[in-house]
């Protein structure tokens, strides 16, 4: 395929380029999967993170519509928050249960039993705040005994859910950190892996074509030197068709003519 000098010498600098690209690729792959994963992994954890952050508010709003009906103030107002807000609750729990399956393996299952009891909850909680609506139009002492009875334990019990659930994302994060850290490890193991073994192929690579194109060179010195000291019978290897290959051809048929003519030299001689 190489047969003439140049294509050798072309050969050499299409192996180290050819290494070199290789070498881009796989590290360009390993950097755009670690990348993928760290954005992926960030992503799950902030939507968690504020669907959590959503249900929090959602309920904070909704006792605090309740204690100023409760205190007489801004009834109309509260009737509208307890109204409006636990649609908005229900919304961010669902992106949260949805959100949750992005998180790290080692949290998934207490972050999934988590979301299963803030359900649970707000359900009985939510049933009851219609029934504490009635009774704040009706009796404001009864509504007041409902909600020191049963809606500000579970508001309490919602509360230290979503609490749990800050300190699990807070651990998901941490975990997704680790496993950053340790895929940015091997990746960066894997390019210097890869480093090597390119640096080693392009040397052996060079050397062997170096090799091969400097050797008849060699040989050609040699063989002129022998002629120089009066071996007219020396001849040069041919190895190849490139251009060396035809100056050792040149140069055998020269030292043939040399030779022939100082045999006739010293025939005219004798």
């Amino acid at each position: 395929m190489f047969t003439t000098l140049r294509a050798k010498l072309f050969s050499g600098f299409l192996l180290i380029l050819l290494l070199l690209i290789a070498l881009g690729g796989y590290a360009i792959l390993s950097f755009r999967g670690l990348a993928d994963i760290t954005s992926s992994g960030l992503e799950q954890n902030s939507e968690s993170v504020i669907a959590n952050l959503s249900m929090y508010e959602s309920l904070v709003r909704m006792d605090a519509a309740q204690l100023h009906m409760l205190a007489g103030e801004q009834v109309a107002a509260g009737k509208d928050v307890l109204i409006d807000e636990p649609p908005q609750f229900y919304d961010a729990l669902q992106r949260a249960k949805a959100a949750s399956a992005g998180t790290a393996p080692e949290v998934r299952q207490t972050v999934g039993s988590y979301l299963l009891k803030m359900e649970i909850e707000w359900d009985a909680y939510q049933s009851k705040l219609l029934q504490f609506v009635r009774l704040s139009n009706q009796s404001r002492t009864s509504a007041h005994s409902m909600y020191d009875s049963s809606l500000a334990p579970q508001y309490a019990r919602l509360k230290d859910i979503s609490l749990s659930l800050s300190e699990q994302y807070i651990q998901a994060f941490r975990v997704g950190k680790s496993n950053v850290v340790t895929r940015a490890q091997k990746a960066t193991l894997g390019v210097l892996l890869v480093t090597i073994i390119a640096v080693i192929l392009g040397v052996v690579g060079s050397y062997v074509i170096a090799r091969n194109t400097i050797r008849p060179l060699r040989e050609l010195t040699d063989t002129v030197k022998g002629l120089q000291a009066g071996h007219l019978d020396a001849r040069i290897p041919i190895r190849g068709a490139d251009e060396i290959g035809d100056l050792g051809f040149e140069f055998n048929r020269l030292t043939e003519r040399l030779r022939q003519f100082e045999a006739m030299n010293i025939n005219q001689i004798l």
